[in-house]
């Protein structure tokens, strides 16, 4: 019998992006209400499977727009198609909450992951 030990800050699933998605990226999964965020550990290939973060971590990924600017413990949220962060809940995923705050003309910010 094989045995399977899944991680509890991680989990394996298949890209089915069309495209390879580079490690360190946040990706998005699922829709605005019932999705979540997680962050390629490696860079995994159109229709290959690869390892996934999701709990706890703290990453920078990329703001959706440059000019805005948030504190410390600022709720943050991505958006499902490109996974960019943002401040705004309405059609994005809650991706956790910022640990630094982020002035106007950051291109990307700190995020830890699904932080409630």
């Amino acid at each position: 019998m094989a045995l399977n030990i899944a991680y509890s800050d991680c989990f394996s699933s298949v890209n089915t992006s069309g495209a390879t998605i580079v490690g360190g990226s946040l990706v998005a999964f699922g829709s605005a209400a019932a999705g979540f965020v997680a962050v390629a550990a490696d860079d995994i290939p159109a229709g290959e499977a690869g390892l996934y973060v999701f709990s706890g971590s703290v990453v920078q990924a990329a703001k959706l727009n440059a000019a805005d600017s948030w504190a410390v413990g600022a709720v943050l949220f991505a958006v499902p198609a490109s996974g960019l962060l943002t401040t705004t809940s309405t059609g994005n995923i809650r991706a956790g909450r910022a640990p630094h705050a982020s002035a106007a003309g950051d291109t990307t910010a700190s995020l830890v992951l699904n932080l409630a």
